[in-house]
């Protein structure tokens, strides 16, 4: 019986088979390819779209938890104003942890330790850095290093995002509040006489307060070598310097130290007071802020703080219309 080989189609050229699919699949991807106009698919082949996990977009400042092999990057710092990175240690264990800072290419990175603590009750390590030296700093934990930051970035705007904090408006009526770990207070004192008082009866308590372009940072109720101990917790970052962007105040010799007052002029800016003491020592504290020269024209008011920062006012009941006495 003969062999049955079909016609040979003079049309088509003899191809092996190999060939003829690496051909297909050629042609089929040069189609894909002319309908994906907007799609450049060689590159998306070659190199597949992946997410860092590791890296933290840090731009709203907010309050984070940092852990080993993470990255987090803010780029939004503004010219003219101090920023505060605030560093607690929250590692499950009591041991150190080297932080590692980036604000400049043409300066080396600069690593930061925060000491170990139990259960997350130390203080916090200070970063201060200016926004007219850099737009941008990140903070990192490599991995050589090990445990866990809890940390958020303070200043006057800072964080725009204040998920985790207790922000408010303090209230100029005279009355204490307690400022807590992870606390935020601010205020935009008028052109007028204000009084601040800072307190703490039992323990020594840490305060830092905002300004545009300048820091203060306050010890109430000192312990013995409270200034080295707190210089210790602080790292300035390029020009930032001691006693021109910030200064560290405390209690004067014969003073009570459990109280720390300050007056000062208001000039429309706002002001921020953040506690970094740890989460102990901040219970006792309170802060007050009056007003020396309130308005003429103010009435006797019943005030009470709401939530989100608002006063809500409520006139003083009476039994007929009193006249107001002029001093």
């Amino acid at each position: 019986m003969k062999n049955l080989i079909p016609p040979k189609d003079d049309l088509r050229p003899d191809i092996p088979r190999r060939a003829f699919l690496r051909l297909s699949l050629g042609l089929a991807a040069t189609g894909m390819l002319s309908c994906c106009h907007n799609y450049d698919f060689l590159d998306a082949w070659a190199m597949p779209a992946t997410q860092d996990d590791n890296l933290i977009d840090w731009d709203d400042g907010r309050l984070i938890n940092l852990s080993q092999g993470e990255t987090a990057v803010c780029s939004t710092l503004k010219s003219g104003q101090l920023y505060c990175l605030f560093l607690y240690n929250s590692s499950a264990s009591d041991h150190n942890v080297d932080v590692t800072l980036v604000w400049s290419n043409s300066q080396p990175p600069v690593t930061v330790t925060v000491p170990g603590t139990e259960g997350n009750q130390g203080p916090a390590s200070l970063v201060l850095v200016s926004g007219r030296d850099t737009t941008t700093i990140s903070a990192a934990i490599t991995q050589t290093s090990s445990g866990s930051i809890e940390c958020c970035i303070g200043s006057v705007d800072m964080p725009t995002n204040t998920e985790g904090l207790r922000n408010r408006r303090l209230p100029g009526n005279g009355k204490p509040s307690p400022l807590l770990k992870h606390s935020r207070d601010y205020a935009v004192p008028e052109c007028s006489w204000y009084q601040l008082t800072l307190e703490n009866k039992y323990n020594q308590s840490l305060v830092i307060q905002f300004q545009q372009h300048s820091a203060v940072i306050y010890i109430v109720n000192p312990a013995v070598d409270a200034q080295a101990f707190v210089t210790s917790l602080i790292t300035a970052l390029g020009s930032v310097k001691r006693d021109q962007d910030y200064r560290v105040e405390q209690p004067s010799q014969g003073e009570l130290p459990q109280y720390l007052s300050i007056q000062f002029q208001g000039d429309g800016a706002q002001r921020v007071w953040m506690s970094f003491s740890s989460e102990q020592d901040s219970r006792d504290t309170f802060i007050t802020l009056q007003a020396l020269n309130p308005q003429p024209d103010a009435k006797p008011a019943a005030v009470q703080a709401l939530p989100g920062g608002q006063v809500y006012k409520q006139p003083l009941l009476h039994a007929a219309p009193q006249p107001v006495s002029k001093q």
